[in-house]
């Protein structure tokens, strides 16, 4: 398994309300109001230690989107349960530069990708 302490990678760490079952914790990365020509979010990894809370993250995170965006920027949960086919497709869309996953919300399992520099 690989490190997450890569060049391109960034880590952050931010102080929680209540417990990570309070989502508005990560309304950094989709601020709201968000419109063109604001900039998209970076490509980015949400690691989540539960599996099932990872739908939940993304379907929070899409939600934050305006419907004009969720068309060229989404978020895609993924965990080792999931089919391999599946992961393998949610990695490929994400490596692209110009892809439609944006962002990953997983477990542990997505420490092996790789991000686009």
């Amino acid at each position: 398994m690989l490190t997450t302490n890569r060049p391109n990678i960034s880590h952050a760490v931010i102080p929680m309300v209540d417990s990570i079952k309070n989502l508005s914790n990560l309304d950094f990365l989709v601020s709201v109001p968000f419109h063109p020509p604001m900039s998209y979010p970076p490509k980015s990894i949400i690691f989540i230690d539960h599996k099932l809370s990872t739908a939940a993250v993304a379907r929070y995170l899409n939600a934050r989107l305006p419907e004009a965006v969720r068309h060229v920027f989404k978020f895609r949960h993924l965990h080792s349960s999931m089919s391999t086919e599946h992961n393998e497709m949610v990695f490929d869309e994400f490596r692209k530069s110009d892809g439609f996953v944006q962002g990953i919300v997983a477990t542990s399992g997505a420490s092996t990708v790789t991000v686009p520099g």
